[in-house]
């Protein structure tokens, strides 16, 4: 569950990050002609793509068990645990996925903007 809910976040952020500085690519040789490094000039895309990449889980971690009820919660519900117990366990779940995400995805965008740029900030 971890590791699938990593992967699915990492295609939307590496494909937010390369998209947002293509677009604005211009805004990224400015940064760098102002005297930014690299990774300074770009911070914003970085930050567009963690943003984009985490609101789907953040969605469904204000809804869950108001719009839907996860596999887990509902197996541990008909199983005859309680459901207090049952919501503390889907809570570590999401928690759990939310932090994977979050260090995987950083980590990520960290390894390409490192990768992809010589050291004039021209790519690679």
């Amino acid at each position: 569950m971890l590791l699938g809910n990593s992967l699915s976040g990492n295609i939307v952020a590496l494909q937010n990050f390369l998209g947002s500085l293509e677009s604005r690519w211009s805004e990224y040789e400015a940064s760098l002609a102002l005297g930014a490094a690299i990774p300074l000039a770009t911070l914003p895309f970085v930050r567009v793509a963690l943003q984009r990449s985490l609101a789907p889980i953040l969605a469904t971690m204000a809804t869950t068990g108001l719009v839907s009820l996860p596999g887990m919660m509902t197996g541990q519900i008909l199983g005859g645990a309680t459901p207090v117990i049952a919501i503390k366990y889907q809570l570590v779940i999401m928690i759990a996925i939310f932090v994977m995400m979050t260090i995987s995805i950083t980590i990520s965008l960290n390894l390409v903007v490192r990768q992809s740029f010589n050291a004039s900030g021209k790519p690679k």
